[in-house]
């Protein structure tokens, strides 16, 4: 079902569903395309919202309906996108990092970005133009943060649309949990929402009680890993709430909406794509072998890790030590 907020400044989602995709655009960052796609209706009464027009062929397209009646010429919007997320820098991370360089693509297409993140992390986050960073408090319990990072985030994301309207409300989840009442003022009195699905907290807890069973004791030594352990299941209660209750969500693979599918059974007109995040193919390409200073340099990383004969297999995993992410496994 699509609500319809009561805001004129804003973008409006009416059951006539007349909505344009507001990026299924490829968004440039160095050599890599990253790729983010959420809705904004194309019927406006009055005036158009956003910011100034654009002629970047990346940036949102907006259908404007005239006071007069009938559909203008489209054009491109910048938007003021909110993004929420647990974790930004210097508080890294696999959500973090997305949302840094998702954020510094957005705002490099013209758009306004404001990330509003958990305080702390040691250190400032990074100065990138167009990119404001807000950071609220937080209670430093495991799983119980993402209550209290979001009930912050809420009244942050109010004082922010009061001072600078904003035409986009971008969570990350599962990092941060809503009610199905936060979710409907955010919609009804804000703007509306796009919820990223990074994962459930029933699949780590399922990934957790896997790695229990192949003997991995860092299980019962991580707190955080004992919380989701007991707590998944009340937790997943907001997760059936972002579903429910955003306007679009965005899942980076097809098995994790998959795993949303199977687990909470969304509406059938759940609106939800599946968008794979980009890779960033000046860190990351295949060796050249006709170059002779990439093959030194992988001469040189193997046999940093002891695996100079050919018949080895070096592996780069990338995540924390933890045990559901199957380092053992490996």
């Amino acid at each position: 079902m699509m609500r319809k907020s009561s805001f004129s400044h804003q973008p409006s989602f009416g059951t006539d569903r007349m909505v344009s995709t507001m990026a299924a655009s490829s968004l440039r960052v160095g050599m890599t395309t990253v790729t983010w796609t959420g809705r904004i209706s194309a019927m406006l009464s009055g005036r158009a919202t956003g910011g100034p027009a654009l002629n970047d062929a990346n940036t949102c397209p907006e259908s404007v309906r005239l006071k007069g009646g009938g559909l203008s010429a489209k054009r491109r919007v910048a938007m003021h996108i909110a993004m929420l997320s647990a974790e930004y820098p210097p508080r890294w991370g696999g959500m973090g990092s997305t949302v840094y360089h998702l954020s510094t693509a957005l705002a490099a297409k013209g758009h306004r970005v404001t990330v509003i993140t958990r305080s702390g992390g040691g250190g400032q986050p990074p100065r990138i133009e167009g990119v404001e960073v807000l950071t609220v408090g937080w209670v430093p319990i495991p799983m119980a943060f993402t209550r209290s990072y979001g009930r912050s985030a809420m009244r942050a994301l109010k004082r922010l649309h009061a001072r600078a309207p904003v035409d986009i409300v971008h969570l990350h989840c599962p990092m941060i949990s809503w009610s199905a009442g936060q979710f409907a003022r955010c919609r009804d009195n804000v703007a509306p929402v796009v919820s990223s699905l990074h994962g459930s907290w029933l699949g780590e807890r399922d990934g957790l009680v896997a790695a229990s069973e192949q003997r991995e004791a860092a299980v019962w030594a991580n707190p955080n890993d004992l919380a989701i352990l007991l707590t998944a299941k009340h937790y997943a209660g907001y997760e059936r709430a972002a579903i429910n209750g955003s306007n679009v969500c965005v899942s980076n693979s097809l098995a994790t909406k998959r795993d949303f599918e199977s687990r909470y059974s969304p509406p059938p007109d759940w609106d939800c794509e599946v968008v794979h995040w980009g890779v960033d193919t000046s860190m990351f390409f295949p060796l050249h072998r006709d170059d002779e200073d990439a093959m030194s340099r992988h001469a040189a990383i193997r046999q940093r890790f002891g695996a100079q004969s050919s018949d080895s297999t070096l592996l780069l995993a990338v995540g924390r030590l933890a045990a559901r992410k199957g380092h053992g496994s490996l």
